[in-house]
C-alpha cells in the first residue's frame, strides 16, 4: 500500500499534534498498529515503554513518561513514512528538491534489510553478535558503498528533466490515512477532556 506524500505527511502531522496536545497513548498505539509487519520493532518498543514506565514510577517521575511515548511515536511516524510513502509523489510535489527526502526515506529500509542479513549470516557462521568487530565490519562496508552510490546519483543530477504532474485527487489509501489521522486527533481530544 503506497500513499501520496502530502497525505501521509498530513497524517503524520495530525498524529503528532494529537500526541503533543492531548493524549500521548492513543497515537502511540495507532502507530504501532500501522507497523504491524515489523514484529521485532513493536516488541522492542513495547519493552522500552514498559521498562520506562517501571523506572519512572520507581523514581516518582511518572510525569516524564509521556515524553517517552511521544519520542517513540515520532520514530514510528518516520518508519511509517519510509514504508508507505509513494516516492514518485515526493518528486511530483517537490521536484528536484525532493531527492534528498527520497534518499532519506529509502535509506532506512535498506539499512534495516542489510542489518537483518548480516545478523542472519552471523548466526549461520556461528559468529557471536557480541563480537562487534566481525559483525559491524560488513555493515560499515555496505553503508559506505550505499553512500557512494547515492552521492554519485545525486551529483549527476538523477532527477534530469522531470516535469511536475502532481494530482491532488486522493486514492483510497490516501483517504484511509487521512481518516486515521483525523480520528486519532478527535479521539485524543475527547479522551483528554
Amino acid at each position: 500500500m503506497k500513499v501520496k506524500f502530502i497525505y501521509i505527511l498530513l497524517f503524520s502531522i495530525l498524529t503528532y499534534i494529537s500526541s503533543f496536545l492531548y493524549n500521548f497513548l492513543l497515537p502511540f498505539i495507532l502507530s504501532l498498529g500501522i507497523l504491524y509487519r515489523r514484529v521485532s520493532l513493536i516488541l522492542t518498543e513495547l519493552l522500552i515503554a514498559i521498562l520506562s514506565l517501571i523506572i519512572l514510577y520507581t523514581f516518582n517521575k511518572i510525569y516524564i513518561y509521556d515524553y517517552t511515548l511521544r519520542a517513540l511515536t515520532l520514530m514510528n511516524l518516520f518508519f511509517i513514512l519510509s514504508d508507505y510513502t509513494d516516492r514518485s509523489s515526493i518528486l511530483d510535489l517537490l521536484g528536484s528538491k525532493g531527492i534528498s527526502v527520497v534518499i532519506a526515506l529509502s535509506y532506512y529500509p535498506r539499512f534495516y534489510e542489510m542489518a537483518s542479513k548480516v545478523s542472519f549470516y552471523a548466526g549461520i557462521r556461528k559468529i557471536s553478535l557480541l563480537n562487534l568487530k566481525r559483525v559491524l565490519l560488513p555493515i560499515l562496508v555496505e553503508t559506505v558503498k550505499i553512500a557512494e552510490n547515492l552521492y554519485i546519483a545525486y551529483t549527476i543530477k538523477l532527477f534530469g528533466k522531470y516535469q511536475h504532474k502532481f494530482g491532488f485527487k486522493p486514492s483510497k489509501n490516501d483517504i484511509l490515512f487521512l481518516i486515521l489521522g483525523v480520528t486519532v486527533l478527535c479521539l485524543s481530544f475527547l479522551l483528554s477532556t
